[in-house]
């Protein structure tokens, strides 16, 4: 999926209308379009504050994915 495409995003939300979708977001670059987008379309969105997730700053090696399975997994606690 391409972050900075809308369509992509709505494409990619369509798909799991079973249930309640929610997701997790480190406020960087562009962010705050994307967490309006998921919003609008039934998303709860959780804004990270990058002083208190530690455990993705400090990381090593340092790369989106991993991230964003970290957040995933912190959001699920």
């Amino acid at each position: 999926m391409t972050f900075a495409d809308p369509s992509s995003v709505l494409k990619n939300l369509d798909r799991g209308a079973e249930y309640e979708p929610s997701g997790v977001i480190e406020p960087v670059c562009a962010w705050r379009w994307f967490a309006d987008t998921l919003e609008q379309h039934g998303t709860r969105v959780h804004i990270t504050n990058p002083l208190h997730t530690r455990l993705i700053a400090e990381s090593r090696p340092k790369h989106d994915m991993l991230d964003a399975r970290m957040l995933a997994e912190l959001l699920q606690r």
